[in-house]
């Protein structure tokens, strides 16, 4: 059964309002918060340096010391997107109509499966 764009479109939206709505809460308890996607550690477009960098971001928010040299290449080892991928553009490619989903649904902000 093909994917429903404007269903796709509705759950998308639905994940932008309970994150901002979530944010809000924390904002209004006093607390910090840090939104985070996993596709940026993963985005192919990223160099080590960056990755790292967003590595040692997250880890300073939480409040952790740096770490060494040697649990840093190995947490960046887990986050190379040439070896761990959650899925693979084949994988998408099996959804019947994805490229319908693509076309109407992919943008800069929702994010794309192929670009």
């Amino acid at each position: 059964m093909p994917l429903e764009p404007t269903r796709v479109q509705r759950i998308v939206h639905r994940g932008k309002a309970a994150i901002s709505s979530h944010l809000e809460m924390l904002k209004s308890a006093g607390a910090n918060a840090k939104v985070l996607y996993y596709e940026e550690f993963y985005d192919p477009l990223l160099d080590r340096g960056q990755r790292s960098t967003l590595v040692k971001d997250l880890l300073s928010f939480l409040g952790l010391r740096s770490i060494g040299d040697d649990m840093l290449d190995t947490i960046l080892n887990y986050l190379d997107p040439d070896r761990y991928r959650f899925a693979t553009p084949e994988t998408y490619r099996a959804i019947p109509d994805i490229d319908r989903v693509e076309r109407e649904v992919g943008s800069d902000e929702n994010g794309w499966l192929f670009r």
